[in-house]
């Protein structure tokens, strides 16, 4: 089964630094870090990623698994020094990362809204349905 796309988060912070937060697949993993595929497969393999998630993104024709930076961090694969510490973060950072989903979330929410007029109007308009007749009549 298919998910969709997760939103992007973006790789890098303001502050130059990976965002332990992000997913990365395993050959991005090796190729941001420099190190072999088999090295971060092998870590995969003995359980390393805690947080490590199996997807098929919609339009990629297999699995694939995504790893958190901070998970490459904990099985020293990615340096420390190159990825922003988790408690650095604030509640602006909090918030302006999730200010695509909240704008996202508005624009639905609008089309549902949109959406539920129009199944209501179109349900109005079927035979035996009250105000039907009294349209017809009224014409």
């Amino acid at each position: 089964m298919s998910t969709p796309p997760p939103p992007p988060r973006p790789l890098v912070t303001a502050t130059g630094l990976y965002d332990p937060r992000a997913e990365v697949t395993l050959t991005e993993a090796a190729e941001l870090f420099e190190v072999s595929y088999d090295t971060v497969k092998m870590r995969l393999r003995h359980g390393k990623f805690s947080r490590a998630v199996k997807k098929r993104i919609i339009g990629d024709e297999i699995e694939r698994w995504y790893v958190p930076i901070a998970d490459l961090v904990d099985a020293g694969i990615a340096p420390a020094a190159r990825v922003q510490p988790a408690s650095t973060f604030t509640t602006a950072d909090a918030d302006a990362g999730d200010a695509a989903l909240l704008v996202e979330i508005a624009v639905l929410r609008t089309k549902v809204e949109m959406l539920e007029q129009e199944v209501a109007f179109w349900r109005s308009q079927r035979p035996g349905s009250p105000g039907v007749g009294a349209m017809a009549v009224a014409s």
